[in-house]
């Protein structure tokens, strides 16, 4: 998921790249012009996929989470929405 994320230039990945710091919870910060709430409320409407929006207090963007029972299929399908809602 960080990999393909670091593919999408509208956005600027928070968390840090695969290593000793990563983690399966990835933060990206959005460009100024997107609203992460709106951009939240539109991923579940539109695509049934459901993201953690982060609170402009610390920075405009979402949080992704992948677990175990996560499939390829499903970072497909989220890659997809976030390419179709940042066009």
């Amino acid at each position: 998921l960080f990999e393909r994320l670091a593919g999408l230039h509208r956005i600027r990945l928070m968390s840090p790249p695969p290593g000793a710091l990563s983690s399966p919870l990835v933060a990206l910060e959005l460009p100024p012009t997107v609203d992460s709430r709106v951009l939240q409320t539109r991923l579940l409407a539109n695509h049934e996929v459901m993201v953690k929006m982060v609170p402009k207090v610390w920075f405009n963007g979402i949080r992704l989470s992948t677990h175990l029972f996560n499939r390829q299929v499903d970072v497909d399908r989220v890659m997809s929405a976030l390419g179709s809602e940042l066009r």
